[in-house]
């Protein structure tokens, strides 16, 4: 994974119909760490920040950048609800700066085992209902034999079905990010896979 640079706190993406996404730095993905897997995501690897640093730069630069967004979406190089990219203080720093924006819609992007009760009351209790809420995985592929040996993704459908049921208890939008072009596919299985994924979905 590449080394974040030292003055490269977060990294902002604007798309032209209004949504914003925030990448904070972070000590990376803990299944890269663990497992060296998956292929998906590579955005890096850097350490983690502390509270007073977190506030700052998402003061310093992250408002700036919301002038004319509805939607934001705020991630890391991981998972965002996953402790060990963000800390429980970290967190809350991130709510208490989502609550005062004036946007429609937050998402929150993570891996589907960082999906718990207590996350996503705390979220609900800070959030709800001035926001829309989303919580978005990465899914790739309804295909067991694809996630373990094209992917090296380290996910079981049942534990993603169970996130995606806690997550519609408390009213949150689900997003699954589905891939197409799966390394070691012709295209025309790929394309297959692709339009399964999304029925299983």
């Amino acid at each position: 994974r590449p080394l974040t640079p030292s003055n490269k706190k977060i990294t902002l993406w604007k798309s032209e119909d209004g949504l914003l996404q925030c990448c904070i730095e972070s000590q990376g993905c803990r299944f890269s760490k663990e497992y060296g897997s998956c292929i998906m995501c590579d955005y890096g690897t850097g350490v983690n920040l502390t509270p007073n640093e977190l506030k700052e730069v998402l003061e310093k630069e992250l408002q700036p950048a919301l002038k004319g967004v509805d939607r934001l979406l705020i991630g890391t190089y991981g998972s965002i609800l996953d402790t060990y990219e963000i800390s429980s203080e970290c967190f809350d720093v991130i709510l208490d700066f989502v609550e005062k924006q004036n946007l429609k819609t937050i998402i929150f992007e993570t891996h589907c085992d960082t999906v718990k009760t207590k996350i996503l009351q705390k979220i609900q209790d800070k959030l709800s209902p001035k926001f829309n809420v989303a919580i978005e995985m990465g899914y790739e592929s309804y295909n067991q034999s694809v996630l373990n040996n094209c992917l090296q993704k380290n996910l079981q459908l049942d534990q993603l079905l169970y996130a995606m049921n806690l997550i519609h208890r408390y009213s949150f939008e689900v997003i699954l990010n589905v891939l197409l072009g799966s390394p070691f596919m012709s295209t025309p299985v790929q394309l297959q896979d692709a339009l399964k994924s999304i029925d299983w979905a």
